[in-house]
């Protein structure tokens, strides 16, 4: 139906002052021309010569341009795509010579993914001297020195001063964005940057929406607002993110897309339909990193681990000791709820980056989803002491101490666990309930699993909203009301006012839930998402909405 086909998620309005400066008669048509390439609305007739076509190559992430090649394009353009292809030797050869800060974050980054970790930090030096020496008036040299110390923290932590880089780092971009440049998409995108490596989401979101205002071409913005929507579970916006970077790079491939409708497949643990998305990026791109390390969690994701650690050894032979690849398999495992094969590689991508909090915080959170609270909170503790901050870290260390005033009361196959005060009284209403619902998912009537746990159940009831988003995600933002990460089944108290989301029929969605822990268990975690749902939803045992009856009315008359 083309109806249902996914369309790009649309392009905003350029910001009036871009318009209005373009219209300014002062202007000659070859600085008209230049505004246009450097905020993504240039018109053909503009890419006249090989420089302005491979700036906007670019830019759109068109990475496999002739003009990304020639000559007589910037070096530093061309040094950069090299990098994102996977290239960094070349990148190296190209950036010989050249002293500017971009320069010393580029060859910094391509040392970086050749496994040369010292001698990255080693390039970094002058520019972490320029920075503190001497006033940077330029916008985007500005913007490059706060890229380039984003790695080097990454790489050598802050040692006895957590923050300072970041705290540094906002100031400058703060200088470029309000006094240098107030027309900088780059800086608000790199503030976005940042703000995503604190995994402050609603920030990071708002940057990048200031950002593809003044730079509605901007694949790496796209890209970056791709990843927030995957890590948010809204998988149809994701979707609509890749549509838009397809549309910016063609007829060339898009590999930015292609990793985020790879992502989004892994958070559905479709390892399978993970490598299809992959296969037209790795086939244009076969040496890109973020997309290997994406082609490991692929091959994890349909639980060929041995597959998944020839992948691992060879994006080693790329770059030694990276924690990449370590990391990405690692997440995707813990999406598929495969809690101690996830700590296994989550462990060796922190060992391998111990001043990078994300790995340690990945396998914290994987540890709370598996409900071992005290190995996540000795994980989370870590690295909220690398990176004070980190949002999800700090939101989910607060929750670990509430719970640990929590109530609970068991049955014989249920812990409800709830806050003391109101909610006891749904907790002790529960158990009964829970009990009938054990009968009916674990039985062997029509549809029933035939099937129980070995361990009772924890089912975690939240005082608000937000409680509860923190509980799945590390974050308060969630589109749903319950979730079930295996052992543990978390919701919302149903309560009406602000921060709720509402009544519900909490028995018929705690059954929906422990179908998912039921189905879970038989199959040790591994079967696809479409297949639990689908169990979920028919041992709900209730009556289709109307939506539901119209749909299937529609598909009868349509014959579809």
């Amino acid at each position: 139906n083309p109806d249902d086909e996914i369309q790009p998620f649309p392009l905003p309005d350029l910001a009036p002052p871009i318009t209005q400066l373009l219209d300014q008669a002062y202007l000659t048509e070859p600085e008209r021309r230049d505004i246009r390439i450097r905020h993504g609305v240039w018109e053909a007739a503009d890419l006249s010569d090989p420089a302005s076509t491979a700036r906007a190559a670019l830019l759109i992430g068109a990475l496999s341009d002739p003009a990304l090649a020639d000559p007589q394009a910037n070096p530093l353009d061309r040094a950069e795509a090299s990098i994102k292809r996977g290239n960094p030797r070349p990148a190296l050869d190209l950036l010989t010579g050249i002293e500017s800060l971009r320069a010393a974050r580029l060859r910094a980054q391509a040392l970086t993914d050749l496994g040369q970790t010292q001698l990255a930090i080693d390039a970094l030096q002058p520019l972490i001297e320029q920075l503190t020496s001497r006033e940077i008036v330029d916008a985007d040299e500005l913007v490059e020195g706060v890229r380039g110390l984003l790695i080097v923290t990454r790489l050598r932590g802050e040692g006895d001063r957590p923050g300072t880089d970041y705290r540094a780092s906002l100031s400058m971009l703060a200088k470029a964005r309000d006094q240098l440049d107030r027309l900088s998409w780059n800086a608000t995108l790199a503030e976005a940057q940042l703000l995503y490596e604190k995994d402050n989401y609603r920030e990071a979101g708002q940057a990048l929406e200031t950002t593809l205002r003044l730079n509605p071409s901007c694949a790496d913005a796209w890209f970056l607002l791709g990843r927030i929507t995957v890590d948010g579970f809204d998988f149809p916006q994701a979707e609509s993110v890749a549509a838009r970077l397809d549309t910016l790079a063609q007829p060339a491939v898009s590999p930015y897309a292609g990793m985020i409708r790879a992502a989004v497949r892994l958070r559905q643990n479709e390892g399978e339909a993970a490598e299809q998305q992959l296969a037209p990026v790795l086939a244009s791109y076969p040496d890109m990193r973020p997309a290997l390390a994406l082609h490991a969690a692929a091959a994890a994701g349909r639980f060929d681990f041995d597959q998944a650690q020839r992948r691992l050894d060879a994006f080693d032979a790329l770059s030694p000791q990276s924690p990449d690849a370590y990391l990405a398999v690692g997440k995707a495992m813990a999406s598929a709820r495969q809690y101690e094969e996830a700590a296994r590689f989550l462990k060796v991508a922190a060992d391998r980056a111990p001043n990078w909090p994300e790995p340690i915080i990945e396998l914290g959170l994987s540890q709370l989803q598996a409900g071992n609270n005290d190995a996540a909170f000795d994980a989370l503790e870590k690295a909220a002491g690398i990176d004070v901050f980190n949002v999800r870290a700090a939101n989910s260390l607060t929750l670990l101490n509430d719970l640990r005033a929590y109530a609970w009361l068991e049955s014989d196959h249920f812990i409800v666990r709830y806050k003391p005060g109101v909610d006891e009284v749904l907790a002790r209403e529960m158990l009964e309930p829970l009990e009938s619902i054990f009968t009916r998912v674990t039985g062997s009537q029509a549809g029933g699993i035939d099937h129980a746990p070995a361990h009772k159940t924890v089912v975690e009831v939240y005082p608000d909203h937000r409680t509860f988003g923190v509980r799945i995600t590390g974050m308060p933002q969630l589109h749903t009301i319950a979730a079930a990460t295996g052992p543990v089944i978390a919701m919302e108290a149903p309560r009406e006012g602000p921060g709720h989301f509402g009544t519900y029929n909490w028995a018929r969605v705690v059954q929906h839930e422990y179908t998912h822990t039921v189905t879970l268990s038989r199959t040790k975690n591994r079967l696809p998402h479409w297949f639990t749902e689908a169990s979920a939803v028919y041992l709900e045992d209730s009556p289709r909405d109307y939506n539901a009856i119209q749909l299937l009315t529609r598909a009868y008359e349509t014959d579809t």
